[in-house]
């Protein structure tokens, strides 16, 4: 399904879009999450914050690109995840650098 389909079911109110999003995009929002949460349970706790964001915020948001609107939620929901003792550090500085070119590349 396109991401324009996917987003359409969030209009809709239908909990398919979850389950669209997480078949397009979730090995995506996955390892965004697996590179600066070093506990699967917490990352995978982000990936599902991450769709919860997206419930809330499709509508009104009509995302120009899923996927990055994804990274996005999926970031800024790792960043109440990180130990503050692990920031700043140059691994995560790195992944950060790593995270915006992919979304620049989209």
């Amino acid at each position: 399904m396109d991401d324009r389909a996917i987003v359409a079911l969030y209009f809709a109110r239908d909990e398919a879009a979850i389950v669209e999003t997480d078949r397009a995009h979730g090995a995506f929002c996955r390892r965004v999450a697996s590179n600066l949460l070093s506990i699967r349970e917490d990352a995978e706790e982000c990936v599902n914050d991450t769709y919860h964001a997206a419930w809330d915020r499709i509508p009104p948001t009509v995302p120009q690109s899923l996927r990055a609107f994804l990274g996005v939620e999926d970031f800024e929901a790792q960043t109440i995840l990180i130990d503050p003792k692990d920031k700043p550090s140059e691994k995560n500085e790195r992944l950060i650098e790593d995270f915006c070119r992919a979304l620049e590349a989209d």
